[in-house]
């Protein structure tokens, strides 16, 4: 069979939110897909569950198009990304992470967009928080509840973009990449138009195989434990000459956090550095970025 997508899902452990991102994917995917699941070492806390998990979707007759590999070690997301992809050969490549949530067809119309415009390179999608969600540590189950309540179906990303004057934010932060529109309703006007926009997060993110060989995938010598990766990998695709479309039609829930990779945060600020040394020159202060 000829897949038309390689799916690469690093998971770390969270169990039961992987449940749920491979049912809703193989329920609401109608491309023909091949997902490759990657475990990057999970914590032995969660190594039991995962391994009922892994038992059941890798039932060839039932769940022929997905495969499950157990690395030995940790490696974190951009070279375990790399190493799925690696995997396969379909024109196209999706990064999900293992708590994102598709709705129905939200795949599809990510391919849809890379078909139908061939100035594109990379699509990202229309990323909601779900009605739960995982928090920061120390905050009481009352507080998680009030939170998730709050943020419930708002937008997560509708495009990633740099923050400048407009943000309110100080002169020292400006050229940083955030998510515009973060905390609007899902049916926020301007969040509902598909459109050219600087970056996409990583969370959901499809491009063409053909430019991710071109980059040689994510940058994970540069950036660690999956922070700055997929900015990076924007900009050097657009540097390429390629555009980077949000589809607003394309719709899926993301917990944000929520993958397990409690070593994120530590690495943040150094990511930020590094994104900053490389493009703080060419990066546009609340808009975009300069052309070369």
């Amino acid at each position: 069979m000829d897949y038309k997508v390689d799916v690469a899902l690093p998971v770390f452990g969270e169990s039961e939110k992987l449940i749920r991102c491979l049912t809703d994917f193989t329920i609401n995917t109608h491309v023909f897909y091949k997902l490759w699941i990657v475990d990057d070492f999970s914590p032995e806390r969660f190594k039991k569950s995962l391994s009922k998990v892994y038992k059941k979707f890798s039932d060839y007759k039932t769940y022929p198009n997905i495969k499950v590999e157990k690395r030995p070690f940790n490696c974190g997301f951009g070279w375990t990304v790399n190493h799925a992809v690696a995997k396969g050969t379909s024109e196209y490549i999706l990064l999900a992470n293992s708590d994102v949530y598709v709705t129905d067809s939200c795949v599809d119309r990510m391919v849809e967009a890379l078909d139908t415009k061939p100035e594109v390179g990379v699509v990202g999608a229309k990323l909601l928080f779900p009605d739960s969600l995982r928090t920061e540590n120390g905050i009481s189950l009352e507080q998680r509840q009030r939170i998730a309540r709050e943020i419930a179906n708002t937008i997560q990303h509708a495009g990633v973009y740099f923050q400048g004057p407009i943000e309110r934010v100080p002169p020292e932060l400006y050229g940083l990449p955030f998510h515009k529109w973060g905390g609007f309703s899902r049916d926020y006007s301007e969040a509902c138009i598909s459109r050219y926009v600087p970056c996409v997060t990583g969370a959901l993110l499809m491009t063409r195989r053909s430019i991710w060989q071109e980059l040689d995938g994510m940058d994970w010598r540069t950036y660690k434990r999956g922070a700055m990766e997929d900015v990076e990998y924007c900009l050097a695709c657009r540097d390429l000459g390629h555009k980077i479309w949000y589809e607003a039609s394309a719709v899926a829930y993301h917990h944000q956090w929520g993958s397990g990779r409690d070593t994120t945060h530590k690495f943040a600020d150094i990511n930020r550095e590094a994104l900053m040394k490389r493009w703080g020159d060419r990066i546009k202060p609340g808009g975009d970025l300069h052309t070369a």
